[in-house]
């Protein structure tokens, strides 16, 4: 997956974004459904890119994403709903109904009225494109990251359940988000937030390609196992032991 070196880590921020009702679109059809959900993402992986994020695999419907700020998750939602929302004072696009014209192909023609159905139904997801409304939600923490072996990039953490709640209880054309995101953009985070720092995939390999772990080594190490005492054992590792300064002997008076 292109772009998955760059995935932020540690301390993110998940921005969720739920597009129109399923029960409006469920009359579209299958087709129509799925191939109105990858312009989209075509258009959501754009903006995701400009911003420095990573976009997460999402079923139809709904879009996710990590940033490295909240700033740039808020910025992304604002554009995202810019970008498939309907233009302000613009009448939306009349409705086209898919089934009456397929089955006016079907009449008129034989074998090419499976494809021209299919071209119709696209047509109409790109249509439909403009008459999107969007509701999202934004929350900032620490994640656990996982690289799959597709190649994918997989988060795990409280974050991503509120940005979650947040997206679902938004109306139309809203976007929440938590006091922790809003303190960030206006710089106000905490201290000890601060510690957990940005990163991403390439530089953590890099890091450990170049630079190897640091592992102290203890003048005593102890190991012990509950399940048998008789296999508590103490390895003790000696170093030189520097030698005692001493003052320089002094000459006595005479």
């Amino acid at each position: 997956v292109s772009g998955v070196l760059s995935a932020p880590l540690g301390r993110v921020a998940v921005a969720v974004a739920h597009v129109q009702d399923v029960e409006d679109s469920a009359g579209w059809g299958l087709e129509a459904c799925i191939d109105t959900h990858k312009a989209m993402r075509k258009e959501a992986a754009k903006l995701v890119q400009g911003h420095g994020g990573y976009l997460l695999y999402t079923p139809p419907g709904t879009f996710q994403a990590v940033f490295s700020s909240s700033y740039a998750a808020m910025n992304w939602l604002l554009e995202l709903q810019e970008e498939l929302g309907p233009a302000p004072g613009a009448s939306t696009v009349p409705e086209l109904n898919t089934m009456a014209l397929c089955s006016s192909v079907h009449s008129s023609s034989g074998s090419y009225s499976d494809v021209a159905c299919v071209q119709l139904r696209r047509a109409a997801a790109v249509a439909q494109l403009s008459t999107f409304h969007l509701k999202g939600g934004v929350d900032v923490g620490p994640l656990t990251s996982t690289l799959k072996p597709n190649g994918e990039m997989s988060y795990n953490g409280s974050a991503m359940k509120r940005a979650a709640c947040l997206a679902a209880n938004a109306a139309w054309h809203e976007v929440l988000t938590t006091l922790e995101s809003v303190r960030e953009v206006l710089g106000e985070v905490r201290g000890e937030t601060r510690g957990f720092g940005y990163s991403c995939l390439s530089y953590t390999w890099v890091s450990h390609c170049l630079h190897k772990p640091y592992r102290p080594s203890p003048t005593r190490l102890t190991s012990f196992s509950p399940a048998n005492s008789s296999l508590c054992r103490t390895i003790r590792r000696y170093r030189p032991t520097p030698p005692m300064w001493r003052p320089p002997a002094t000459s006595a008076a005479v």
